[in-house]
């Protein structure tokens, strides 16, 4: 399988269960160190080292509030995280905050996403009942 499409899937499995996890009532710390340590064992066993970095990525991006973003934009923003994770592998080597900047990054453009799509959708739907 392509890497790029391993890590998209990685991202998408790291945030959808750390953010079901703090559905089930886990605080987001705890259900992102639970990713964290399951993506750290699956790195031991595989030669994937990359695919445990984003699903750590992942979870980062599962630890937005339960009460502002719905799963489905949860998965998308941890599929984009692995994207960003696959195309930015050479940046910022060695540097702290590479994991939390690609997880900023992905939920905000899928925030900006959903607001503007939902005043578009409110418009369209404004301009058709009249």
């Amino acid at each position: 399988m392509h890497q790029s499409l391993l890590l998209i899937i990685a991202g998408v499995i790291g945030s959808t269960i750390t953010f079901s996890l703090q559905k089930a009532g886990l605080n987001a710390i705890l259900s992102s160190a639970i990713i964290g340590l399951i993506a750290g064992l699956l790195s031991q066993y595989t030669s994937h080292s990359a695919f445990a970095a984003a699903m750590f990525c992942g979870s980062f991006v599962g630890m937005s509030s339960v009460n502002l973003m719905p799963l489905a934009a949860i998965a998308f923003a941890g599929g984009l995280s692995g994207l960003i994770f696959y195309y930015s592998q050479g940046i910022l080597k060695g540097f702290g905050g590479k994991l939390g900047t690609i997880a900023f990054i992905s939920v905000g453009v899928i925030s900006i996403f959903l607001i503007f799509s939902k005043k578009y959708v409110v418009k369209l739907s404004k301009l058709f009942n009249r």
